[in-house]
């Protein structure tokens, strides 16, 4: 597995770095490269604690009980055959 503290590996990381080009088209996916930059740079601020991770606001089905009850307990309104068939 690649490591980036290893010499050879971030060597080998650079090397792919330099070749991407602004035209260069993804193997799979839908960013471009200056996309993928950025998200890698995200990624690596959140890891080291250079950039605060975002509050998100909790819902109420976060919490496991009201999650089951909302899924599985709580009668939802269903649509009768007939619209089904339209």
């Amino acid at each position: 597995m690649k490591n980036i503290l290893r010499h050879k590996d971030i060597q080998q990381i650079l090397a792919r770095l330099n070749k991407l080009q602004p035209t260069s088209q993804p193997l799979w996916g839908t960013m471009t490269p200056a996309e993928m930059l950025w998200h890698l740079r995200s990624q690596l601020e959140l890891a080291l604690n250079l950039k605060p991770q975002k509050e998100y606001k909790k819902s109420i089905v976060a919490f496991p009980p009201l999650r089951f009850l909302s899924l599985f307990v709580i009668p939802f309104p269903k649509k009768n055959s007939e619209q089904l068939t339209r």
